[in-house]
């Protein structure tokens, strides 16, 4: 089996991905020299988890993010938050120092927002998962493996996307786009309640009865916007089994692969789910690209093949490989993930002593949600980009990620996710194979991601997804929320009036 870990190794795609700039710390983590004046042992002293300061042995561990690009980012602190009075001590803490605050869940923010100069509230360590009769309570920091491990002896799921370690605390805020998505909804479809720090450090439990405005920001908002979840209550799907798919045809199908994929999984079933991934696995000149797709059916194997001859029928040619299977979700998503192992094993290098997933170098992508497919000119022109900007020690990836199906049945104000009409989420993302090929070809990575870009989106202001940040969009703040900004700038006054939260690209007061 072809797995997406496998095929696009550094960073799964653009599972967590955004337009990433090149320079290795981001612009605005501008540094102080007001860490030797902080008395950070009052705060060490009222946690019941752990300070890490630069001082520290653990410190050049404790400040990774999942890409090594931000490893130039020093934070003043890193508070290991073993409890929601944690958050609010590292909160008041804050404030009363006047030290910029990010919250850190998984850490997979590819435009750096999870990393700070100043104190970064941890969340990895309140990562509990507490399945009840009808809903799921999680931590922020409970990681997308060990909650599927957690939950399948209950026969419950909640939403997850293609990578293994990214955690609920941004997942779920920005939208939560995955595999089921088109049969259970988005992840922030699924949310019930949560339990929120906000900037004054007072606690309040959202939900549609209590504190509804900001329960509605939290789905789909953004992660750090308006304070920091310290637990989520989820409605869990109950999909026992499904029947799995990966088939590659030749490069000179590619643009019927395209045109067909859309069409197919545009009027398949909600539980059909899938991508479809034109991929240079290296962009060496004389590689050919491989056009693959992939992704599973919630049901039956013989109903999946059924719908994969129509593919095929719609493409026009039989694919160079089909595989199918039929197993457990548990064993199809740690397939997806690339994950052969334990779910330990299944975590970023350094988590634990067995962990295996590497940091990668860096990643350069960005995508949109698009309504309708691409045309056929389109299509000619975006494959054509994708061959172009060859440049050897990189991979290319043109990525479709199938959306509508439930999701799309959600009104665009019924939560702060607007872009209710998606069909598809399609982007470029470029990464490098070996750590000596960064410093020369980063900026040719961007330049390949940029001009492909121009196709699907020429005056870069079209419909965005903030789980996918975009530093380069001119109105950012309807790309990303639409008619519902006016609302969430709104909500944005209430629980954040001094904006005490904020990083680039934030909800403005």
């Amino acid at each position: 089996m072809i797995s997406r870990r496998n095929v696009l190794r550094a960073g799964a795609g653009l599972v967590s991905a955004g337009t990433v700039g090149l320079s290795f710390a981001p612009s605005w983590a501008a540094g102080t020299d007001r860490a030797a004046r902080v008395p950070w042992d009052r705060l060490e002293r009222r946690l019941r988890g752990s300070l890490v300061l630069p001082t520290d042995p653990d410190y050049p561990r404790a400040r990774h993010l999942a890409l090594l690009q931000f490893d130039a980012v020093s934070p003043q602190a890193i508070a290991y938050c073993a409890t929601e009075n944690d958050i609010r001590e590292c909160v008041l803490f804050a404030r009363h120092h006047a030290l910029p605050v990010t919250p850190r869940s998984g850490g997979h923010n590819l435009a750096g927002w999870s990393t700070t100069t100043g104190l970064v509230i941890d969340l990895s360590r309140i990562a509990h998962v507490t399945p009840g009769a009808d809903t799921v309570r999680v931590g922020p920091g409970a990681q997308a493996v060990d909650i599927l491990a957690a939950l399948a002896p209950h026969g419950m799921q909640i939403p997850a996307g293609l990578c293994a370690t990214v955690c609920p605390g941004g997942f779920v805020t920005g939208g939560g786009i995955g595999m089921t998505t088109r049969v259970g909804g988005l992840g922030a479809d699924r949310l019930v309640s949560a339990r929120v720090v906000l900037a004054d450090g007072q606690v309040v439990h959202c939900s549609e009865d209590r504190h509804s405005e900001l329960f509605w920001a939290l789905r789909g908002g953004g992660g750090g916007n308006f304070g920091i979840v310290s637990e989520f209550e989820m409605r869990p799907t109950r999909i026992q089994r499904v029947a799995g798919y990966n088939l590659a045809w030749p490069w000179d199908r590619a643009a019927d692969v395209t045109r067909a994929w859309q069409e197919w999984t545009a009027n398949g079933p909600d539980a059909l789910g899938g991508t479809l991934d034109l991929l240079l696995t290296d962009a060496a000149e004389g590689v050919r690209p491989l056009a693959l797709v992939g992704g599973f059916l919630a049901g039956p194997r013989a109903e999946l093949e059924t719908l994969l001859d129509q593919l095929c029928s719609l493409v026009g040619s039989a694919p160079t490989s089909r595989e199918t299977r039929e197993q457990s979700y548990q064993a199809e998503m740690m397939s997806l993930w690339g994950c052969s192992g334990t779910a330990a094993e299944c975590h970023l290098e350094g988590d634990n002593p067995v962990a295996t997933v590497p940091r990668h170098e860096v990643i350069v992508a960005t995508g949109r949600l698009l309504a309708d497919p691409l045309g056929t000119t389109d299509t000619e022109a975006a494959l054509a980009a994708l061959e172009g900007g060859r440049h050897a020690g990189q991979f290319h990836n043109l990525s479709m990620y199938a959306l509508g199906g439930a999701a799309g049945r959600v009104r665009p104000d019924e939560t702060a996710f607007v872009h209710r009409s998606a069909r598809f989420f399609t982007g470029y993302s470029a990464g490098f194979l070996h750590a000596d090929d960064v410093r020369a070809g980063r900026a040719a990575a961007e330049r390949w991601v940029d001009d492909g870009m121009l196709v699907i989106d020429p005056h870069r202001s079209g419909p965005a997804y903030i789980n996918f940040p975009d530093l380069k969009l001119p109105n950012w703040q309807t790309s990303y929320y639409g008619a519902n900004y006016p609302r969430l700038r709104r909500v944005k006054r209430h629980y954040d009036p001094d904006a005490f939260f904020h990083r680039p690209q934030s909800i403005e007061l």
